[in-house]
């Protein structure tokens, strides 16, 4: 069997989505089949999993802390003995405006997340469930209310990336985003990247309120970017081709 027919793309992508207004969680399954991947035994099959929500957290609300258990539980299912799987099988996306209302670093640290930092904020003991249990396995990405923390532009969205990069108060562990020149995960003013799961690659863009923080344009740094990297994706795929 050649090498391309053992990467047949393929992924189960698992959304749970609480929306901001409403506050009504659901779930949606997409596109459940297996992949097949390359792994010493022949024929083994993997199902991998996107887990994951937007308009995510708010401190007034319970239904985040709803779906975080939703969150833990769907991940657990992944496996035979009930424990999270590992990152080659499964990641958490959240899908921007993830802390409400304004994606403060308070708002992080105790609606998103719940534990204090050096400023005072508060941590709630009584919370059995919340999206920042899964920070180490958490692929974000910015909506416009990460934009909203602050009316100076150089501070615009900095919670977001201090608190993804597990910086500036932040705990570790921090989020498994790329962050490097060429690919920007966690750089202030970019946040866009793109990471492997399996055969599946993954391109995360930050279009935050429609692009108007973070330019989405054909000849912008992120357009620019994209091209690249969606060019050395399937020039990667072409070349294992050739060697099948």
């Amino acid at each position: 069997m050649a090498s391309s027919d053992i990467l047949k793309r393929g992924f189960r992508a698992v959304l749970v989505r609480s929306d901001a207004a409403r506050y009504a969680a659901c779930v949606v399954l997409a596109c459940a089949a297996a992949v097949v991947v390359a792994v010493p035994v022949f024929g083994q099959t993997l199902t991998l999993a996107l887990v994951g929500a937007g308009d995510i957290a708010n401190c007034t609300r319970n239904n985040d802390e709803a779906t975080a258990q939703l969150l833990g539980s769907t991940l657990k299912s992944l496996t035979p003995d009930g424990t999270l799987p590992p990152l080659s099988q499964a990641r958490v996306i959240a899908l921007g405006d993830n802390a409400y209302p304004s994606g403060t670093r308070a708002q992080f640290a105790n609606c998103y997340d719940n534990y204090r930092l050096s400023d005072g904020t508060r941590y709630d003991s009584s919370r059995s469930a919340w999206w920042g249990k899964y920070k180490n396995r958490t692929m974000p990405i910015l909506g416009n209310h990460e934009y909203l923390n602050s009316s100076d532009s150089s501070l615009k969205s900095t919670p977001y990336f201090d608190y993804f990069g597990a910086k500036n108060g932040f705990l570790p562990p921090s989020a498994p985003v790329p962050n490097t020149t060429a690919n920007p995960g966690l750089s202030l003013d970019k946040g866009y990247y793109s990471y492997d799961l399996g055969s599946w690659h993954i391109v995360a863009l930050n279009s935050n309120d429609h692009c108007a923080y973070v330019s989405c344009s054909r000849i912008s740094a992120q357009g620019i970017w994209l091209r690249y990297d969606l060019v050395h994706d399937q020039a990667a795929f072409s070349a294992m081709d050739r060697c099948s």
